[in-house]
């Protein structure tokens, strides 16, 4: 699977989903201009297009938001003695 900077894997996610949405965008006004086609041919270059761009911002928005899986295992194991988490020994006893 992904193995590395996950931050990284999303960035390039974005970027190749923003060129798939340019480059359908282009073809659809391209076939506008040059050969007119069906309108299902257009709708669906859009559709895949608008898709893309979609997954290309989420995948931004996760890449900035988001945290490594091993870092928040590491925030959540280290609790201060004394908390709600468990039982603590009796220092007196």
């Amino acid at each position: 699977m992904l193995h590395g900077n996950i931050h990284r894997h999303l960035l390039t996610l974005s970027l190749i989903n923003w060129g798939i949405a340019i480059v359908c965008w282009v073809i659809s006004a391209w076939l506008g201009i040059s050969q007119p086609a069906s309108i299902f041919v257009y709708t669906i270059l859009f559709v895949v297009g608008l898709f893309a761009a979609i997954v290309a911002v989420l995948s931004f928005v996760l890449a900035d938001f988001g945290s490594e899986p091993g870092e928040a295992g590491a925030e959540t194991a280290a609790s201060p003695a004394g908390d709600a988490s468990g039982p603590v020994a009796d220092p007196g006893a």
